[in-house]
């Protein structure tokens, strides 16, 4: 039997657990696993233009900036140093943190989005590619009207790559190395296409979207096409993003997020503001 006195007390626990259940219900799943509730913390590469840059910003900033807008979430920018290996890199940002202490991410951005190297860094979960990369090469068309081939850089060209990186690999064992005197290197691929415009060098090897971003709205004179390449060199890639692996209601957000964005022309949007041709993200094929 209840007591009439127990009667507004029944009503306030009961009022209690419905407000309880009403906050559980209107805070979404995914920032249960947050860092910070209310805040989406996205790791970006430091000096890495057109992507991310800390003073002119870039397409990585912007996707994220999009990125926690759709999860209703407010942006915090954790800015990411390269290390030697992308494994060091998740390493470093996403499952555990560097040995010199930092905050790590919920996410990173540009993470090549690959099911044997996923199996290397089982710590994280690689998603939502987001567009399509490959390997192509920027030239002075005055001095290169047509490239089909390497062959002009046997002659009296010059081609500028990133030191380290994958043209530099690949055109450094190219023919038993024969092509070394005409390989410059730089440290980077935007001290590689100041050189392009300064007549330093004849033409840029490198990814599409970094030689369309850094050559930007004024390419006049200039061209980035594909060539035919073969042997051990990776040419095509679908950078996406990675997160913890045990956050599979966040994986599962932003998954949902990520293909919104690509599906509504924002994401082509985005590439398009900065310089950059948009490729969308494909199960197989080389984009054109």
């Amino acid at each position: 039997m209840i007591l009439p006195c127990s009667v507004p007390r029944l009503l306030a626990t009961a009022l209690a657990a419905a407000l309880t259940l009403a906050a559980l219900f209107a805070t979404p799943a995914y920032a249960l696993e947050l860092r910070k509730p209310g805040v989406l913390r996205v790791a970006v590469y430091n000096d890495f233009p057109p992507f991310s840059d800390r003073e002119s910003g870039g397409i990585d900033v912007d996707i994220a900036k999009a990125l926690a807008g759709k999860l209703g979430l407010k942006l915090d920018l954790a800015w990411a140093e390269a290390d030697e290996k992308v494994e060091d890199d998740l390493r470093n940002y996403v499952w555990k943190g560097h040995y010199m202490g930092n905050e790590i991410a919920d996410l990173m951005l540009h993470m090549p989005v690959d099911p044997v190297f996923n199996e290397r860094v089982k710590q994280v979960k690689l998603l939502a590619p987001y567009f399509a990369e490959n390997l192509m090469v920027a030239r002075d068309v005055k001095r290169i009207p047509k490239l089909e081939n390497l062959e002009p850089f046997f002659q009296n060209h010059d081609i500028g790559v990133e030191v380290g990186g994958g043209s530099d690999a690949f055109l450094m064992a190219l023919y038993a190395g024969r092509m070394q005197n005409h390989i410059k290197h730089f440290k980077t691929h935007a001290q590689a296409i100041e050189a392009l415009r300064k007549g330093e060098v004849s033409a840029v090897m490198g990814p599409r979207t970094e030689l369309e971003g850094l050559l930007g709205g004024d390419r006049e004179g200039y061209a980035v096409s594909a060539i035919e390449m073969t042997g051990p060199v990776l040419t095509f890639w679908q950078p996406g993003v990675a997160v913890k692996a045990d956050k599979p209601q966040l994986i599962a957000a932003v998954e949902k997020a990520m293909a919104e964005l690509v599906a509504s022309g924002e994401m082509a949007a985005i590439f398009e503001r900065h310089h950059a041709r948009y490729n969308p993200p494909r199960a197989e094929g080389v984009p054109h």
